[in-house]
Parts: C-alpha cells; sequence; structure tokens
C-alpha cells in the first residue's frame, strides 16, 4: 500500500512539473498552495493550516519531526484511516479542531500533545487505546467522553488538562469508570483512581490514588482524601503548585516517594495515624510548609522527605519514630526548633541544620530538644549543634514519649492495664526518665514493656523479683542510663510504704501528661475478686448485666481489664459494650473501669453496676 501511495504522489508531482503548473492545481478550490505525501499507510495533505489525513491504515510514528510542521490549526481524519501515530500532532499550540472517524482504534503517545487551543474532542466508539500524554496539555479541553471500547488509558493521557469541565466514561467500559460523576478515571478491578482533574471528587470506594494521579495539575487547590484510601502513589500530587490544603483519611498507610513534591503552595500537614512510613521526598520543596504533624504510628522518616521545606521553623518528632534519614530535613535552613524522643535510635547525615548556598552551610541557630544518652545528644555533638532538655523547648514543643506499662506476676502479665501505666519524671540528671507508684508482694516478678511491644531490659527471662511486701516507686529508664544500683540500668525500686489491709482502695494511680508530684501515700494492691456478687440467675437475650464487660455473666476485675485493653486498641471477644459502659454516660473511658473497681472493693460508684437491664 505504501508503494502504491508514493507512485501515485510521483505521478502527481511529475503532473505538476510536465505542466508547468503548481501543486496546487489539483486543488483548485483553494487559493493556498497544497503540500502533501505519505504518512504510513495514508496520505497527507496540508493546505494553509489545514491537514486532512486520508487513505486506509495507519499513519506514521514521528518523534517531534511530523513533516506537516506544528502550525495547524485543523486536522480532518477521514474514514478508513486505523491509528493516530506518535507525536503526530505533538506541540501543535494553534490547533483548535481534531476530527477521528469511527475507524480509528488506536491513538499513539504524545499525540496531540500540548495542543493548547483544542476546546472540543470526540472519540470514537471504535478507539481501544489511548497513549501516554496523549491529549496532555491541552488546557483548552473541557470535555471528554470515553467510550466503553477503551481498555488501555494511560494516567497521563489527559494530564494538565486544567480546564476541563466534564470527563465521562461510558457505563458499560469493562475496564475504567467514573463512579458517582466523580470526574476522574478509576480502574474498576483495583479500585485506583489512576488519572484526577481540578474537578474531580475522589469518591469513597478508592482503594488508591495512583502514580502521577494528579501530577502538574495545576488550579488544584483543596484535596480530601477519603478514608477508604490505603495508598498514595509515588508522585501523585507532583507540583500541583496550586495545592494548599490536604485533608488527609484515617484509612491512608502508605504515601508514595514524591507524592507532593513541589506542592509549593501547601502550608499545613497533618498525617493520620496509621501512616508508618514518610518517604523520601514526598514534601520536599513545599516552600509554604509551616507545620507538620507526625503521629505516633511514623517509625521511619526517609531521605529528603521535608527538604527544601523553608518556611518550617519547628518540629517534634514523635516517640514512634526510630529512623530518620540522610537529608530528611536538609535545606529547611529556617528550621531552628527540633524536639527529639529517645526513641529515635538512628538519625542520618545532613538530616537537620544543613543547607545550600554556594557550598553546605551549617544553620547557626538550630537548638536540638532531647534527653542525655540519646541519639539526639550524640547528632547535636557531633555536628556542633547547641542541645538542651525537652523541658527547656518553646511553649507547644513538648517531647513526645509512647506508653510504658509495668508487666509481671503481679497482674497477669498484663501489657495495656492503665493502673500500671507509667508517666513522666523529672530526673535529677536530664535523663529521659519515668514513675509508677504501685503495690507489690514478695515473690512478684516484672518487666517493662512500650506499647509498641519493646520490651525492658529485654525480652528474655530476667525479670525484676521483689523481695518484701510494700508500696514502690518503680523509676524507669528507657535508654538504659541508669547508674549501678538500677537493675539493669532500667529500673530502681523505692519502697515508700507497708501494704495496706486487704479492705483498703486499690491503687489506681491515674496517667497524667505532667509529671505527678512526689507522694508518700500508701496505696492497696488491685482487687482480684468482687466485693458483692451479682445475681447470677439466667439473663434473656434482651438483658445484660451492667459492668459484664466480657459477658462472662459476672462481675470481675477482668471487666476492669477488658475496658482498659479495648481502650488501648487491643482486641477484646467477647466484649458487650453497653454493659461495658458501667457509668451509662454514652461513652467508653476509663471511667468505666474505675466504676468496676470501685465497685469490686465496696467504694460508693454508680449504683446500675451488677444489675441486669433491657437492653
Amino acid at each position: 500500500m505504501k508503494k502504491a501511495v508514493s507512485i501515485f504522489v510521483s505521478l502527481c508531482l511529475l503532473l505538476g512539473v510536465m505542466t508547468a503548473a503548481p501543486f496546487s492545481v489539483f486543488f483548485a478550490e483553494s487559493p493556498e498552495v497544497a503540500t502533501g505525501g505519505v504518512t504510513g499507510d495514508c496520505l497527507w495533505t496540508l493546505v494553509g493550516t489545514e491537514l486532512t489525513i486520508s487513505g486506509s491504515g495507519a499513519m506514521e510514528d514521528y518523534n517531534w519531526d511530523a513533516p506537516w510542521g506544528n502550525k495547524i490549526t485543523k486536522v480532518v481524519i477521514e474514514e478508513g484511516v486505523t491509528y493516530i501515530g506518535k507525536y503526530s500532532f505533538f506541540m501543535c499550540e494553534s490547533l483548535e479542531s481534531l476530527t477521528i472517524p469511527s475507524t480509528v482504534t488506536r491513538i499513539g503517545e504524545n499525540a496531540a500533545y500540548y495542543c493548547h487551543e483544542l476546546k472540543s474532542l470526540t472519540i470514537p466508539e471504535n478507539v481501544v487505546s489511548i497513549g501516554e500524554y496523549a491529549f496532555s496539555g491541552c488546557k483548552s479541553l473541557e470535555s471528554v467522553r470515553i467510550p466503553a471500547s477503551v481498555t488501555s488509558i494511560n494516567y497521563n493521557s489527559f494530564s494538565s488538562c486544567s480546564g476541563l469541565k466534564s470527563l465521562v466514561i461510558d457505563p458499560d467500559n469493562p475496564v475504567y469508570d467514573s463512579r458517582n460523576n466523580c470526574n476522574g478515571i478509576i480502574e474498576t478491578a483495583t479500585d485506583t483512581l489512576i488519572c484526577g482533574f481540578c474537578i474531580t471528587e475522589i469518591p469513597d470506594s478508592v482503594v488508591k490514588i495512583g502514580d502521577f494521579a494528579y501530577n502538574v495539575c495545576s488550579g488544584l487547590t483543596e484535596v480530601v482524601i477519603p478514608d477508604s484510601v490505603v495508598e498514595i502513589g509515588e508522585n501523585a500530587f507532583y507540583t500541583c503548585s496550586d495545592l494548599s490544603s490536604v485533608k488527609f483519611g484515617k484509612g491512608l498507610r502508605i504515601i508514595g516517594k514524591g507524592a507532593f513534591s513541589q506542592c509549593s503552595s501547601l502550608d499545613n500537614v497533618v498525617l493520620p495515624e496509621g501512616l508508618t512510613e514518610i518517604n523520601s521526598s514526598v514534601f520536599n520543596y513545599c516552600y509554604s510548609l509551616k507545620n507538620i504533624t507526625i503521629p505516633d504510628s511514623v517509625t521511619v522518616i526517609r531521605g529528603s522527605a521535608f527538604a527544601n521545606c523553608r518556611d518550617l521553623t519547628s518540629i517534634v518528632i514523635p516517640a514512634g519514630v526510630a529512623s530518620i534519614e540522610v537529608a530528611a530535613f536538609y535545606y529547611c535552613n529556617n528550621l531552628t526548633s527540633v524536639v527529639i524522643p529517645s526513641e529515635v535510635k538512628s538519625i542520618g547525615d545532613s538530616a537537620f541544620g544543613y543547607y545550600y548556598n554556594n557550598g553546605v552551610q551549617k544553620v547557626d541557630d538550630l537548638v536540638i530538644y532531647g534527653y542525655i544518652n540519646t541519639e539526639a545528644q550524640r547528632y547535636a555533638a557531633e555536628n556542633g549543634f547547641e542541645f538542651k532538655n525537652p523541658s527547656q523547648a518553646p511553649d507547644g514543643l513538648e517531647v513526645s514519649h509512647t506508653d510504658y506499662y509495668l508487666t509481671g506476676t503481679c497482674n497477669g502479665w498484663d501489657h495495656s492495664d492503665a493502673a500500671y501505666l507509667f508517666t513522666a519524671h523529672d530526673s535529677d540528671d536530664g535523663a529521659d526518665e519515668y514513675k509508677l507508684t504501685v503495690n507489690l508482694k514478695v515473690g512478684d516478678e516484672f518487666k517493662i514493656i512500650s506499647a509498641n511491644g519493646t520490651w525492658y531490659p529485654d525480652g528474655m527471662n530476667n525479670n525484676r523479683k521483689v523481695t518484701e511486701d510494700g508500696v514502690y516507686s518503680v523509676y524507669f529508664r528507657p535508654n538504659y542510663d541508669g547508674h549501678s544500683d538500677w537493675f539493669n540500668k532500667v529500673i530502681y525500686m523505692s519502697k515508700k510504704a507497708e501494704l495496706p489491709s486487704e479492705t483498703e482502695a486499690p491503687v489506681t494511680e491515674a496517667p497524667v501528661t505532667e509529671a505527678p508530684q512526689p507522694t508518700e501515700a500508701p496505696a492497696t494492691e488491685p482487687a482480684t475478686v468482687p466485693a458483692s456478687e451479682p445475681s447470677t440467675e439466667a439473663v434473656p437475650d434482651d438483658k445484660y448485666f451492667l459492668g459484664d464487660a466480657d459477658s462472662d455473666g459476672d462481675i470481675s476485675i477482668l471487666d476492669a481489664t477488658a475496658i482498659q485493653r479495648v481502650l488501648a486498641a487491643f482486641t477484646v471477644n467477647p466484649f458487650d459494650e453497653k454493659a461495658a459502659d458501667s457509668d451509662e454516660d454514652g461513652e467508653l473511658s476509663i471511667l468505666d473501669a474505675t466504676a468496676i473497681q470501685r465497685f469490686l472493693v465496696g467504694l460508693q460508684t454508680h449504683q446500675g453496676i451488677g444489675k441486669a437491664i433491657i437492653r
């Protein structure tokens, strides 16, 4: 076919020479000079700035070098043409009209890339695939309809179409959908939003926002990520320079590399609990970013995660973070206050306090707040930055820490009992230290466990053993920096009083956010048997015992423990929330567990505990 078309064009040119007439003789209806030639299996004819593609078969692929140039304003592709070649109308910035016939089945990559003036587009029913960047940058394009036949669209096929007001996908399309009239392209089988626009609202059934989904989406100012989204792909919002607000859903667990890189208008970020890693370059070059809230669930901050956030002045690293990698906050040259908890075990080179200005420079007034004998102190000392105790940090920059529990034979090795929760304590030497006042008996063995499952001194069978009954103040240092009289340099015990009699109230020293004042007041051990027995008669299915949280038909310390475990996000099964609300205030809280404990030792509490109540 190509050979036949070439012969035809050669004969036409020869005839033009023989008659001494210009080639435009063949296009007598137009005063413009016509040119033309072969493109793949087809012919092309250019009259002025209007291009016609005719013939039967596929156009040729190009590489920025289509023979008709980039000054065309109108393209008519006639019936019979089956394929629009790569780069066919690349950067034809004056192109206003493009007619695609029903015979076209494939549109090549970059086919109409950055055709700024293209206002309308009809994709015929037989098109199967639309290549990379095929219509990217067509900023005047207002509406697009994807037919049911299309089974292959690249994430960037319509990227940077900032003027788009409507995108509809045929409901019979087997691969893609635009559910809830969201004006986005969703891969149905995986619930992945592969392409979004300024007009796209992310449906609450989407599980992932794909790589580059909103890449270079200028004009996008606000994004609401629904709770259903588990993952945001790499570079998903890369260079969305007008994006100033992002609300993250509760279900988010993964944010890919560079997801919000160069979002230069973004000024506040509150990351959701459950996120475990801040990936590399996620917020790189977010120049306006002033506030970052990182949840305790994050364990690692990757390299360059917040590099070039030059409006950032302070940051509090949460207790869950164990590692801060190389250049994580590089070129944050206005960052002068960094609070680093003792749980951080690794800080990479140039993570804080360095920027580039005709060579690598240091931030002279950076202050690192942390505890002695920690990674924070090491980093400050080795890099010559001022180091201070967290108690000296500016208001609003309090050091965070994980929860620590005393657990052992004294409480059945319960890892979440709030009665055994340590509270922060001001040490004499600036170390990270915690305190708990607790009843212990001779023969008791215990150690300490953090909310994330780390054992202290370690997970081996080297428990601290009690040699005398009493009320003890137990001091704990997670950094193994106690003196020789500390057990494994972690635990120190100080007896405060003798154990009270069995009839007195148990110790339930409530957790507080500030260091508790020293006290010599005696306390009693937690009760293990109820002070009075509830009715043991059978309770119909439509009733329950108030306080019987574990639904075993009895009110005991196990019910208080069940409530505490649920509040600490442990799974308890069975668990009856109505019965657990022992003070009947409509909310499950530590007060419900306390009410049960008071009931068990005969102290005044909510009158309904132990009674059968209709649901």
